[in-house]
């Protein structure tokens, strides 16, 4: 979904009109009307006004529902490397160290990363998100 196609959906969700939106985050009726028919699109400063009006996180403002393949590549390919890297090191302080204990924590909270990583990835965004807006 664009951010245009998010921005009419939640301004009908929420029951007011384009006139309505556009005060309340200072711009015209006609920049809400470019905004959702995807001609331009809100600058920093007005996507947290927005987020603030919607109470909603800048992250799920701004994000892709689909990914390209080269970003869903990228994307599996971070996590499966700190989760095997993870594993490795926690392998070496069982053989090495004989540290039996640490070794197995660190296994499965390697292979949780691999598993999780989108779903850890997401919550450290929104976390990251709202501590910002609680900063303005």
């Amino acid at each position: 979904m664009s951010i245009g196609a998010r921005l009419s959906k939640l301004r009908e969700m929420k029951g007011i009109s384009k006139e309505e939106f556009a005060h309340h985050i200072e711009v015209s009726k006609e920049t809400i009307d470019d905004w959702e028919n995807n001609r331009s699109e809100p600058n920093a400063n007005q996507l947290m006004k927005i987020s603030k009006y919607y109470q909603i996180p800048l992250y799920d403002l701004m994000r892709k529902d689909r990914f390209t393949s080269e970003e869903k590549e990228d994307f599996l390919s971070t996590g499966l490397y700190l989760g095997f890297t993870i594993i490795i090191i926690g392998m070496f302080l069982g053989v090495f160290f004989n540290l039996l204990i640490l070794s197995s924590i660190s296994n499965i909270i390697g292979a949780l990363l691999i598993v999780f990583y989108g779903s850890l990835k997401k919550v450290a965004e929104n976390m990251i998100q709202e501590f910002k807006l609680k900063d303005d």
